[in-house]
């Protein structure tokens, strides 16, 4: 749950970061979404032409989550930075992160299974993904809120839950 959470809570805070703290228009921050979804693409591919066959569903899935918690400190320093390409570079990364664990996550659920129980299990899987984004979304645009509340920094805001992302994904992993 804590791969869930570290890897999707970021969905719906990397427009509104874009354009609050980097001052990316509208078409842009929209368009970021597709780097992310290239990046899951190509991860996903890899994963099965490769990365399960050679290396196995535990070591694919742990690659995903370091190379997620390392490309949650990308938006981090595209702020800092005031670099929106920097940004854009982090969001594929992320995606290619969320691809691998995702990838080993399900193989990890799928090795499982059995005929009587496959379903159930795929069933538990998609629950836990899409609860882990639900609860990521939400937590994650409470912590924003907080802390821009408080603070009213929106770049301190957003950074605490991409530093969050990161202690998640440590922790799961």
């Amino acid at each position: 749950m804590l791969t869930f959470i570290g890897t999707l809570a970021q969905d719906v805070l990397l427009e509104p970061y874009g354009g609050l703290v980097l001052a990316m228009p509208v078409g842009e921050t929209t368009g970021l979404i597709q780097y992310w979804g290239v990046g899951v693409l190509l991860a996903m591919l890899a994963s099965g032409a490769l990365f399960l066959k050679h290396f196995g569903w535990i070591i694919t899935m742990r690659a995903g989550m370091v190379i997620s918690a390392l490309a949650f400190l990308g938006p981090i320093a595209a702020g800092l930075l005031g670099n929106a390409a920097v940004l854009k570079v982090a969001v594929f990364v992320m995606g290619l992160g969320t691809g691998l664990a995702g990838a080993g996550m399900l193989s990890g659920t799928l090795s499982f299974t059995s005929r009587i129980r496959a379903g159930m299990l795929l069933g538990v899987w998609a629950v836990a993904n899409m609860a882990g984004h639900a609860v990521g979304s939400l937590l994650g645009g409470m912590v924003v809120d907080t802390v821009r509340h408080l603070t009213h920094d929106p770049f301190l805001a957003y950074s605490s839950v991409f530093a969050a992302e990161v202690l998640m994904l440590v922790s799961a992993l």
